[in-house]
């Protein structure tokens, strides 16, 4: 099969779950544009805490690269099965309101607990995968190769620093973009999927590595 290769525009900002795709994974950041002609990092980072990939769950050629399962996430977002309100319409038709009703919530529970344990059981193969990429990111930070910034929050615990801000009226977003000191980094408190990091006495959200 050939391969094509088209120019992309590389985002200002790479946050740590980014930077750990990349690394991990070798899915290289990619601008996204919302319906303002806004990078997608730049838009939602003022939704809340976490920051999540806009491109999704792992594919299918990813996993394959390191040689781990499917993510199931990937595979619940392609779930081609009959939608539950045409399913309803089906059993309401043969078995009547309450029988439908019954019906379809034990298919979504089961459905749910399905997901639920196949994203258990693929957790451990995605933590292996990730571990040595972690700890490249980590040491680069801590040495100060690789710089970052983020917001820095109000308190430590979350819980305390949501309400802060809450009480003050204000949102993540509103917190300035702080450099981040590289005496700051500690591994076991860096939280890669929500690209924030903490250590005793400070807590950064919204960190991204910087170009």
């Amino acid at each position: 099969m050939p391969t094509f290769l088209q120019p992309v525009d590389v985002p200002d900002r790479c946050f740590l779950h980014d930077a750990l795709l990349w690394v991990a994974f070798q899915r290289l950041p990619t601008a996204w544009y919302n319906d303002s002609c806004r990078e997608i990092r730049e838009a939602t980072e003022h939704e809340g805490y976490a920051i999540e990939s806009p491109e999704g769950p792992l594919t299918e050629d990813e996993c394959n690269r390191v040689g781990i399962p499917v993510d199931p996430e990937r595979s619940f977002l392609l779930d081609e099965r009959p939608s539950p309100l045409t399913t309803y319409n089906e059993l309401e038709a043969k078995y009547g309101p309450d029988e439908a009703d019954r019906r379809i919530r034990e298919e979504m529970n089961r459905n749910d607990q399905e997901h639920e344990r196949a994203c258990s059981e693929w957790q451990p193969h995605y933590q292996r995968a990730i571990e040595y990429p972690a700890s490249q990111l980590f040491v680069a930070l801590k040495s100060g190769q690789l710089r970052a910034s983020g917001r820095l929050l109000p308190s430590v615990e979350y819980e305390k620093a949501m309400k802060a801000l809450e009480t003050e009226g204000r949102y993540v977003g509103d917190l300035p973009l702080k450099e981040i000191p590289s005496s700051f980094w500690s591994l076991k408190g860096i939280h890669f999927e929500s690209s924030a990091a903490e250590n005793d006495t400070e807590h950064y959200c919204n960190s991204s590595a910087n170009r």
